[in-house]
């Protein structure tokens, strides 16, 4: 059995159960994303969002978008990691 130090936390990554331990134990350390969470109303900025990228409802039978909110924390998870998009590249 390999453990996986994450953060000085290690886990068993064949184990469900050790998974939802590790989670746990990353949500008491103040786990970055959590903590973001926490910090920050995101639905605060849906309305914004929404009127910004023009979001409706297509009735040609398209895909639904992306939901606004997950995108917009996705770009300040990309920010704060220094991450480029796929398009960046």
């Amino acid at each position: 059995m390999k453990l996986r130090d994450h953060g000085g936390l290690l886990w068993n990554p064949q184990s469900l159960f050790n998974l939802s331990d590790h989670l746990d134990a990353l949500s008491k350390e103040g786990y970055p994303l959590v903590v973001l969470q926490e910090m920050v109303d995101f639905e605060y900025f849906r309305t914004w969002l929404v009127e910004g990228l023009g979001y409706g409802y297509s009735s040609k039978g398209d895909r639904p978008p992306f939901d606004p909110v997950i995108m917009f924390k996705a770009l300040i998870l990309q920010a704060q990691h220094n991450l480029e998009g796929s398009k960046n590249r």
